[in-house]
């Protein structure tokens, strides 16, 4: 509201903004608040750099948990240094690629954008962007040999695909330099609903559905969460957008960015309540 209704304000000049950022310049870092475009232009992109932070975090946690999962039901045994692997190996890709889209960079280099909204470059070392892309590699290659090789010699037994999938497919989709920027903003999101769908679905029909208007009502209940995902993704911004010209005042759609970053940093809080493997209620309906 504050980048919608104070858009154009400049506010490089206010002197706490100047005070922070020489403390800013203190710490090596490149980046200087109230020197993009304009307010509005800058807080969209401050708040696409959050929604990476937590779509890189949740995500890694969603692929870890699904391993924990698949493997319980198939008998696929992850001892503490095994699960201790997987979790550095996974969260070593997200930072990788958080880095490398905040790293300092020169004027003929491109620009990170999301949609039309240059995202702002914090100015980090490239050393960061060397030592996660090292990190990533090698906990890769560790969780072959300590996870899945070790697992074979003491078991003689292969993780299934369901098993194999999301680590892989996490990897190819989000390490840059092998991703493919329709997958990464795309189909990514769209497989990681799907990714999902299975473990909300468990937790519904153990509530104990035993009649049609039972499995009706979950019907329905499916049908209108589709619709209010239509109506929060596409139709509202889309409206709000054109009924209110923002395009022609902005430069931007701003609706249809605001509400996808909300609702993406809104399911990182709710997922990180909602999905805990040492809650009871959760154990006790995902695994059994």
């Amino acid at each position: 509201m504050t980048g919608y209704f104070y858009f154009a304000r400049d506010i490089s000049e206010h002197f706490i903004i100047i005070a922070l950022n020489n403390v800013i310049l203190m710490t090596g870092l490149t980046y200087q608040i109230g020197h993009s475009l304009n307010l509005g232009t800058e807080i969209l992109s401050l708040s696409v750099r959050i929604m990476y932070v937590t779509v890189g975090w949740h995500y890694s946690k969603q692929v870890f948990g699904c391993m924990m999962v698949y493997g319980h039901f198939t008998k696929y045994r992850f001892n503490s240094l095994q699960k201790l692997i997987l979790k550095v190996s996974l969260f070593s890709v997200a930072f990788f690629n958080f880095f490398n889209l905040s790293v300092s960079r020169s004027v003929a280099e491109s620009t990170n954008y999301f949609f039309n909204i240059p995202i702002t470059e914090i100015g980090f070392s490239s050393l960061f962007v060397s030592f996660f892309q090292m990190l990533t590699l090698l906990m890769f290659l560790l969780t072959i040999y300590f996870v899945f090789y070790k697992n074979y010699q003491e078991t003689k037994k292969l993780p299934s695909l369901n098993i194999i999938v999301p680590y892989l497919a996490f990897h190819v989709w989000w390490i840059p330099p092998i991703r493919q920027h329709e997958f990464y903003f795309l189909i990514v999101p769209f497989f990681h609903s799907l990714q999902y769908l299975p473990f909300a679905y468990r937790l519904e029909v153990k509530r104990g559905e035993k009649n049609e208007m039972d499995h009706l009502l979950l019907s329905l209940k499916i049908i209108i969460l589709l619709i209010a995902g239509i109506m929060a993704f596409e139709i509202l911004p889309t409206f709000l957008d054109r009924s209110l010209d923002s395009y022609a005042n902005f430069n931007t759609w701003y609706f249809m960015i605001s509400f996808a970053v909300f609702i993406n940093i809104h399911h990182f809080f709710i997922d990180s309540a909602i999905w805990k493997f040492d809650d009871p209620h959760v154990r006790e309906k995902l695994l059994t």
